[in-house]
Protein backbone atom coordinates (compact mmCIF):
# COMPACT_ATOMS: atom_id res chain seq x y z
CA UNK A 1 0.00 0.00 0.00
CA UNK A 2 1.29 3.47 -0.96
CA UNK A 3 -0.13 6.52 0.82
CA UNK A 4 0.51 10.17 -0.02
CA UNK A 5 -0.66 12.51 2.73
CA UNK A 6 -0.91 16.30 2.30
CA UNK A 7 1.99 16.42 -0.16
CA UNK A 8 3.17 19.98 -0.76
CA UNK A 9 6.04 21.34 -2.83
CA UNK A 10 7.23 24.92 -3.23
CA UNK A 11 9.79 26.16 -5.75
CA UNK A 12 10.86 29.34 -4.01
CA UNK A 13 7.63 31.12 -3.14
CA UNK A 14 5.67 29.41 -5.89
CA UNK A 15 3.54 26.38 -4.92
CA UNK A 16 3.78 23.52 -7.42
CA UNK A 17 1.79 20.98 -5.39
CA UNK A 18 -0.65 21.78 -2.59
CA UNK A 19 -2.11 19.19 -0.21
CA UNK A 20 -2.18 16.16 -2.51
CA UNK A 21 -3.69 13.00 -0.98
CA UNK A 22 -4.20 9.55 -2.49
CA UNK A 23 -3.80 5.83 -1.81
CA UNK A 24 -2.59 3.15 -4.20
CA UNK A 25 -3.08 -0.54 -3.48
CA UNK A 26 -0.57 -3.28 -4.15
CA UNK A 27 -0.62 -4.37 -7.79
CA UNK A 28 -2.65 -1.38 -9.03
CA UNK A 29 -1.83 0.47 -12.24
CA UNK A 30 -2.75 4.13 -11.71
CA UNK A 31 -2.59 6.94 -14.26
CA UNK A 32 -1.80 10.55 -13.40
CA UNK A 33 -3.54 13.01 -15.71
CA UNK A 34 -3.37 16.77 -16.00
CA UNK A 35 -2.37 19.63 -18.26
CA UNK A 36 1.22 20.87 -18.41
CA UNK A 37 2.03 22.56 -15.10
CA UNK A 38 -0.63 20.61 -13.17
CA UNK A 39 2.02 19.09 -10.87
CA UNK A 40 2.20 15.54 -12.26
CA UNK A 41 5.98 15.33 -12.62
CA UNK A 42 6.56 17.00 -9.26
CA UNK A 43 4.33 14.43 -7.52
CA UNK A 44 6.01 11.52 -9.32
CA UNK A 45 9.49 12.77 -8.46
CA UNK A 46 8.50 13.02 -4.79
CA UNK A 47 7.03 9.51 -4.93
CA UNK A 48 10.30 8.25 -6.40
CA UNK A 49 12.38 9.89 -3.67
CA UNK A 50 14.03 12.05 -6.31
CA UNK A 51 12.60 15.25 -4.82
CA UNK A 52 11.96 16.10 -1.17
CA UNK A 53 8.48 17.42 -0.39
CA UNK A 54 8.13 20.78 1.31
CA UNK A 55 5.44 19.17 3.47
CA UNK A 56 3.43 15.99 3.87
CA UNK A 57 4.37 12.31 3.93
CA UNK A 58 4.84 9.37 1.57
CA UNK A 59 4.45 5.90 3.07
CA UNK A 60 5.31 2.63 1.38
CA UNK A 61 4.04 -0.44 3.23
CA UNK A 62 3.68 1.67 6.37
CA UNK A 63 7.20 3.10 6.30
CA UNK A 64 7.97 6.78 5.76
CA UNK A 65 10.04 7.40 2.63
CA UNK A 66 11.71 10.49 4.14
CA UNK A 67 12.87 8.54 7.20
CA UNK A 68 14.27 5.56 5.28
CA UNK A 69 15.13 6.90 1.83
CA UNK A 70 17.95 4.48 1.03
CA UNK A 71 16.01 1.35 1.91
CA UNK A 72 12.70 2.40 0.42
CA UNK A 73 14.49 3.80 -2.61
CA UNK A 74 15.41 0.23 -3.58
CA UNK A 75 11.69 -0.60 -3.58
CA UNK A 76 11.01 2.07 -6.23
CA UNK A 77 11.98 2.24 -9.90
CA UNK A 78 11.71 5.57 -11.71
CA UNK A 79 11.67 6.48 -15.39
CA UNK A 80 11.79 10.28 -15.80
CA UNK A 81 10.63 11.77 -19.09
CA UNK A 82 14.26 12.01 -20.21
CA UNK A 83 15.89 8.67 -19.23
CA UNK A 84 19.15 8.93 -17.22
CA UNK A 85 21.47 7.18 -19.66
CA UNK A 86 25.28 7.20 -19.85
CA UNK A 87 26.00 7.44 -23.62
CA UNK A 88 29.38 5.67 -23.63
CA UNK A 89 28.19 2.63 -21.63
CA UNK A 90 26.96 -0.56 -23.26
CA UNK A 91 23.38 -1.51 -22.41
CA UNK A 92 24.55 -4.53 -20.40
CA UNK A 93 27.23 -2.52 -18.55
CA UNK A 94 24.82 0.27 -17.70
CA UNK A 95 22.16 -2.04 -16.30
CA UNK A 96 24.72 -4.05 -14.31
CA UNK A 97 26.15 -0.83 -12.87
CA UNK A 98 22.73 0.36 -11.74
CA UNK A 99 21.82 -3.04 -10.33
CA UNK A 100 24.98 -2.99 -8.19
CA UNK A 101 24.38 0.64 -7.24
CA UNK A 102 20.92 -0.32 -5.95
CA UNK A 103 22.19 -3.06 -3.68
CA UNK A 104 22.32 -6.22 -5.80
CA UNK A 105 25.24 -8.63 -5.42
CA UNK A 106 27.44 -9.51 -8.39
CA UNK A 107 25.65 -12.71 -9.40
CA UNK A 108 22.21 -11.25 -8.62
CA UNK A 109 22.99 -8.18 -10.74
CA UNK A 110 24.01 -10.35 -13.71
CA UNK A 111 20.76 -12.33 -13.49
CA UNK A 112 18.75 -9.14 -13.03
CA UNK A 113 20.27 -7.62 -16.18
CA UNK A 114 19.25 -10.66 -18.22
CA UNK A 115 15.72 -10.45 -16.84
CA UNK A 116 15.37 -6.72 -17.48
CA UNK A 117 16.75 -7.07 -21.01
CA UNK A 118 14.28 -9.87 -21.81
CA UNK A 119 11.28 -8.02 -20.35
CA UNK A 120 12.01 -4.79 -22.22
CA UNK A 121 13.01 -6.33 -25.57
CA UNK A 122 16.60 -5.11 -25.57
CA UNK A 123 18.31 -8.40 -26.51
CA UNK A 124 19.31 -7.26 -30.00
CA UNK A 125 21.07 -4.11 -28.71
CA UNK A 126 22.46 -5.38 -25.41
CA UNK A 127 26.11 -4.94 -26.51
CA UNK A 128 25.60 -1.53 -28.14
CA UNK A 129 26.53 1.71 -26.41
CA UNK A 130 23.59 3.85 -25.36
CA UNK A 131 24.49 6.69 -27.75
CA UNK A 132 23.89 4.40 -30.75
CA UNK A 133 20.33 3.50 -29.74
CA UNK A 134 17.20 4.85 -31.40
CA UNK A 135 14.83 6.98 -29.33
CA UNK A 136 12.51 4.01 -28.88
CA UNK A 137 15.27 1.75 -27.58
CA UNK A 138 16.48 4.50 -25.25
CA UNK A 139 12.99 4.60 -23.75
CA UNK A 140 13.12 0.83 -23.32
CA UNK A 141 16.52 1.13 -21.68
CA UNK A 142 15.04 3.77 -19.37
CA UNK A 143 12.38 1.28 -18.28
CA UNK A 144 14.98 -1.50 -17.94
CA UNK A 145 17.00 0.63 -15.52
CA UNK A 146 13.81 1.31 -13.54
CA UNK A 147 13.05 -2.40 -13.04
CA UNK A 148 16.50 -4.03 -12.95
CA UNK A 149 16.60 -4.14 -9.13
CA UNK A 150 13.12 -5.70 -8.85
CA UNK A 151 11.21 -2.77 -7.30
CA UNK A 152 7.70 -3.11 -5.87
CA UNK A 153 6.66 0.24 -7.37
CA UNK A 154 7.54 1.44 -10.88
CA UNK A 155 6.96 5.12 -11.72
CA UNK A 156 6.85 6.07 -15.40
CA UNK A 157 6.77 9.74 -16.40
CA UNK A 158 5.67 10.19 -20.03
CA UNK A 159 7.02 6.80 -21.23
CA UNK A 160 5.59 7.26 -24.75
CA UNK A 161 6.71 10.85 -25.38
CA UNK A 162 8.51 11.23 -28.69
CA UNK A 163 7.65 7.73 -29.91
CA UNK A 164 6.08 6.96 -33.27
CA UNK A 165 2.70 5.12 -33.46
CA UNK A 166 4.29 1.66 -33.79
CA UNK A 167 6.62 2.30 -30.86
CA UNK A 168 3.70 3.59 -28.77
CA UNK A 169 1.82 0.31 -29.30
CA UNK A 170 4.95 -1.68 -28.39
CA UNK A 171 5.46 0.44 -25.26
CA UNK A 172 1.81 -0.10 -24.28
CA UNK A 173 2.26 -3.88 -24.38
CA UNK A 174 5.52 -3.58 -22.43
CA UNK A 175 3.83 -1.56 -19.66
CA UNK A 176 0.90 -4.01 -19.56
CA UNK A 177 3.35 -6.86 -18.98
CA UNK A 178 5.11 -4.93 -16.22
CA UNK A 179 1.79 -4.16 -14.53
CA UNK A 180 1.03 -7.86 -14.16
CA UNK A 181 3.32 -8.30 -11.16
CA UNK A 182 4.02 -4.87 -9.65
CA UNK A 183 2.45 -1.52 -8.81
CA UNK A 184 2.60 1.04 -11.62
CA UNK A 185 2.25 4.82 -11.50
CA UNK A 186 2.05 6.32 -14.98
CA UNK A 187 1.89 9.87 -16.29
CA UNK A 188 1.12 10.47 -19.95
CA UNK A 189 -0.39 12.97 -22.37
CA UNK A 190 -1.65 10.07 -24.48
CA UNK A 191 -5.00 9.41 -22.80
CA UNK A 192 -5.65 6.34 -24.95
CA UNK A 193 -2.43 4.78 -23.68
CA UNK A 194 -3.31 5.54 -20.06
CA UNK A 195 -6.72 3.91 -20.56
CA UNK A 196 -5.13 0.78 -22.03
CA UNK A 197 -2.60 0.35 -19.22
CA UNK A 198 -4.26 1.75 -16.07
CA UNK A 199 -7.32 0.68 -14.10
CA UNK A 200 -7.68 3.88 -12.07
CA UNK A 201 -6.92 7.55 -12.66
CA UNK A 202 -5.92 10.57 -10.57
CA UNK A 203 -6.60 13.96 -12.18
CA UNK A 204 -4.54 16.96 -11.11
CA UNK A 205 -5.17 20.62 -11.73
CA UNK A 206 -3.11 23.55 -10.39
CA UNK A 207 -1.17 21.26 -8.05
CA UNK A 208 -4.21 19.60 -6.45
CA UNK A 209 -6.16 16.38 -6.94
CA UNK A 210 -9.53 17.31 -8.40
CA UNK A 211 -10.93 13.85 -9.18
CA UNK A 212 -9.97 10.19 -8.97
CA UNK A 213 -11.47 6.79 -9.71
CA UNK A 214 -12.00 4.33 -12.53
CA UNK A 215 -13.11 5.64 -15.92
CA UNK A 216 -16.71 4.58 -15.22
CA UNK A 217 -16.67 6.20 -11.77
CA UNK A 218 -15.32 9.48 -13.13
CA UNK A 219 -17.86 9.48 -15.95
CA UNK A 220 -20.79 8.82 -13.63
CA UNK A 221 -19.75 11.58 -11.22
CA UNK A 222 -19.07 14.20 -13.85
CA UNK A 223 -21.74 13.46 -16.43
CA UNK A 224 -25.22 14.92 -16.22
CA UNK A 225 -27.62 12.18 -15.08
CA UNK A 226 -30.15 13.32 -17.66
CA UNK A 227 -27.89 13.45 -20.70
CA UNK A 228 -29.15 11.46 -23.71
CA UNK A 229 -27.51 10.80 -27.08
CA UNK A 230 -29.79 10.27 -30.09
CA UNK A 231 -28.99 9.21 -33.65
CA UNK A 232 -31.67 9.88 -36.27
CA UNK A 233 -32.14 10.04 -40.03
CA UNK A 234 -34.30 12.81 -41.41
CA UNK A 235 -35.05 16.49 -40.90
CA UNK A 236 -33.22 18.04 -37.98
CA UNK A 237 -35.85 20.78 -37.83
CA UNK A 238 -38.58 18.19 -37.34
CA UNK A 239 -36.46 16.45 -34.70
CA UNK A 240 -35.96 19.68 -32.77
CA UNK A 241 -39.66 20.54 -32.98
CA UNK A 242 -40.66 17.08 -31.70
CA UNK A 243 -38.21 17.08 -28.80
CA UNK A 244 -39.01 20.64 -27.73
CA UNK A 245 -42.58 19.60 -26.98
CA UNK A 246 -41.44 17.10 -24.31
CA UNK A 247 -41.45 18.09 -20.65
CA UNK A 248 -38.10 18.41 -18.89
CA UNK A 249 -35.89 19.13 -21.91
CA UNK A 250 -33.17 21.55 -20.79
CA UNK A 251 -31.28 22.03 -24.03
CA UNK A 252 -30.84 20.37 -27.42
CA UNK A 253 -27.50 20.28 -29.25
CA UNK A 254 -26.76 19.00 -32.73
CA UNK A 255 -23.35 17.48 -33.49
CA UNK A 256 -22.19 19.55 -36.43
CA UNK A 257 -19.57 16.98 -37.39
CA UNK A 258 -22.04 14.08 -37.66
CA UNK A 259 -25.18 15.92 -38.74
CA UNK A 260 -27.50 13.17 -37.48
CA UNK A 261 -26.38 13.20 -33.83
CA UNK A 262 -28.51 14.96 -31.19
CA UNK A 263 -27.48 15.49 -27.56
CA UNK A 264 -30.12 16.57 -25.05
CA UNK A 265 -29.97 17.39 -21.35
CA UNK A 266 -32.99 16.66 -19.19
CA UNK A 267 -33.84 18.54 -16.00
CA UNK A 268 -36.08 15.77 -14.63
CA UNK A 269 -34.96 12.50 -13.04
CA UNK A 270 -37.58 10.68 -15.11
CA UNK A 271 -36.27 8.51 -17.95
CA UNK A 272 -37.80 10.11 -21.06
CA UNK A 273 -36.13 7.93 -23.68
CA UNK A 274 -39.35 6.12 -24.58
CA UNK A 275 -41.22 9.42 -24.98
CA UNK A 276 -38.41 10.84 -27.09
CA UNK A 277 -38.42 7.76 -29.32
CA UNK A 278 -42.19 7.96 -29.89
CA UNK A 279 -41.98 11.70 -30.60
CA UNK A 280 -39.22 11.33 -33.18
CA UNK A 281 -40.82 8.36 -34.96
CA UNK A 282 -44.17 10.17 -34.88
CA UNK A 283 -42.51 13.14 -36.61
CA UNK A 284 -41.48 10.88 -39.48
CA UNK A 285 -37.82 10.38 -38.56
CA UNK A 286 -35.91 7.10 -38.58
CA UNK A 287 -34.55 6.44 -35.07
CA UNK A 288 -31.13 4.78 -35.38
CA UNK A 289 -29.95 5.00 -31.78
CA UNK A 290 -30.93 6.36 -28.38
CA UNK A 291 -29.04 5.93 -25.10
CA UNK A 292 -28.07 7.67 -21.89
CA UNK A 293 -24.81 9.54 -22.36
CA UNK A 294 -21.58 8.46 -20.67
CA UNK A 295 -18.39 10.43 -21.06
CA UNK A 296 -15.19 8.60 -21.97
CA UNK A 297 -11.83 9.44 -20.40
CA UNK A 298 -11.01 12.19 -22.90
CA UNK A 299 -14.33 13.96 -22.27
CA UNK A 300 -13.96 13.63 -18.50
CA UNK A 301 -10.42 15.02 -18.71
CA UNK A 302 -11.55 18.02 -20.76
CA UNK A 303 -14.48 18.64 -18.45
CA UNK A 304 -12.27 18.58 -15.33
CA UNK A 305 -9.56 20.81 -16.77
CA UNK A 306 -12.11 23.34 -18.02
CA UNK A 307 -14.13 23.47 -14.79
CA UNK A 308 -13.03 25.59 -11.86
CA UNK A 309 -11.27 23.69 -9.11
CA UNK A 310 -13.97 24.43 -6.54
CA UNK A 311 -16.69 23.01 -8.76
CA UNK A 312 -14.96 19.68 -9.19
CA UNK A 313 -13.42 19.09 -5.76
CA UNK A 314 -16.73 17.85 -4.42
CA UNK A 315 -16.38 14.86 -6.74
CA UNK A 316 -12.77 14.08 -5.84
Amino acid sequence: MIIASDLTKFYGDKPAVMGVNFKIGKGEAVGFLGLNGAGKTTVLRMMAGDLLPSGGRIQIDGQDLAERPRRLGTWVGFLPENPPIYPAMKVSEYLYYLGRLRGLGRSSAKSAVLGAVEKTGLSQVVEQTADTLSHGFKKRLGIAQAIVHGPKLVILDEPTSGLDPVQIVEMRFLIQRLASDRTILLSSHHLAEVRETCSRFILLKDGAVVAEGTEDELASRLTSAGAINITVKGSMEKAKEALTKLDGIEDIRFDQGQGQQININVSTSKDIRAEAARALVGAGLDLLGLAKAGDDLEEVFLKVTRDTQGEVQGHA
